[in-house]
C-alpha cells in the first residue's frame, strides 16, 4: 500500500509538471478549403497569378504566445503561416489568429498585421475553443458556414517573397470542421483525480 501511495504522488508530480509545460507546447492550426484567390508579385497586380482551387493554411506556433486575457476572444499575434494551393506555396507574415469561444458566435479569423484584411469562419465545434491546442483541418460546408468576404477592399496577406495573397470572394469557399484536439489540461485533470482516488483508498 505504501508503494501505491508513492506511485500516486509521483504520478501527480509528473502531471503537475506537464501542466506547466503544456502552456509552452507547440500547436498547429490547419485550415483547408476550396476558393478563389490570386497572388500579386511584389504588390504588382498586373502580373497576378491565379491560385484558385483547393488550398490550405498551416500555422504552427507556441501556445505560450496565445493571449487569453480577452476571453472569450483569444489571439495569436505576429506569427508566420504557410499557404499552399496546387503547386504554389508561400509563407505568410505577421498573421494574427483570433478565436471567439462565445457559443452565440464561435469563430476563428485570420487577420493581416494591420487588421485591414481578414478571412473568418464559424462552426459550433469551436465553442469554448481558445487556441491552446492544435486544431484542424477546419473546413466549413456551405451554406451553414460563415466566411467574411473581404475587409479593406481585399483579404490580403503579405508573404516572405514580397507578394500579396488576395482572396477574391467567399462564394466558392467550402469548409468542414473537426472538433479541436482535447486540451492536455483535461487529460492531466483526469490523471490527478485517479491519483487522489488511490490515496483515499490507502487511507481507508
Amino acid at each position: 500500500m505504501m508503494r501505491l501511495g508513492w506511485l500516486a504522488l509521483a504520478a501527480a508530480a509528473m502531471m503537475a509538471a506537464t501542466v506547466g509545460s503544456a502552456e509552452a507546447t507547440p500547436a498547429t492550426y490547419t485550415f483547408s478549403g476550396v476558393g478563389a484567390a490570386y497572388v500579386c508579385p511584389s504588390g504588382d497586380c498586373d502580373g497576378a497569378t491565379d491560385v484558385s482551387g483547393a488550398f490550405s493554411f498551416v500555422i504552427t506556433s507556441d501556445t505560450s504566445l496565445v493571449d487569453t486575457s480577452g476571453s472569450p476572444y483569444f489571439y495569436l499575434r505576429n506569427v508566420d503561416g504557410t499557404f499552399t494551393s496546387g503547386s504554389y506555396s508561400a509563407t505568410l507574415t505577421n498573421v494574427t489568429l483570433e478565436a471567439n469561444s462565445d457559443p452565440s458566435f464561435e469563430n476563428v479569423d485570420f487577420y493581416d498585421h494591420d487588421f485591414l484584411n481578414g478571412l473568418g469562419l464559424s462552426d459550433t465545434a469551436l465553442s469554448g475553443y481558445n487556441l491552446l491546442s492544435s486544431i484542424g483541418p477546419i473546413t466549413e460546408p456551405s451554406p451553414s458556414g460563415f466566411l467574411t468576404p473581404t475587409f479593406g477592399g481585399g483579404s490580403g496577406f503579405s508573404t516572405t517573397a514580397g507578394d500579396v495573397l488576395y482572396f477574391v470572394s467567399d462564394d466558392t469557399l467550402t469548409f468542414t470542421a473537426n472538433v479541436p484536439e482535447p486540451l492536455t489540461l483535461s487529460i492531466v485533470g483526469a490523471g490527478l483525480a485517479g491519483a487522489t482516488l488511490i490515496l483515499r483508498r490507502k487511507k481507508k
